[in-house]
């Protein structure tokens, strides 16, 4: 008798809905397995490139500064090319 009560307490489920169930539970299996492997590789392409933008403010702040001395070079070539040009003028 103990054998038929726990067979009458079971859940009977019919085979579509097990099917079903069966594949949703997969389904949220290997979604679960995706994220877990991809979340590694998320955080290794953002430190990728949070490196690569640290490296590219530093070469636009290069570049500025450069670009900074180039103009004060040009703007000193400049007087020194007027200078030169108003004493050749005001040469007898």
């Amino acid at each position: 008798m103990g054998d038929a009560a726990h067979v009458a307490a079971s859940v009977v489920l019919p085979w579509p809905v097990m099917i079903v169930a069966l594949l949703f539970g997969l389904v949220v299996t290997v979604w679960a397995v995706v994220a877990l492997l991809r979340h590694p590789t998320f955080e290794r392409r953002i430190a990728s490139l949070e490196r690569g933008h640290a490296a590219n403010e530093e070469r636009d702040r290069h570049t500025a500064q450069m670009l900074q001395k180039i103009s004060n070079d040009q703007e000193q070539s400049n007087k020194l090319l007027h200078l030169i040009v108003e004493g050749h003028l005001r040469k007898p």
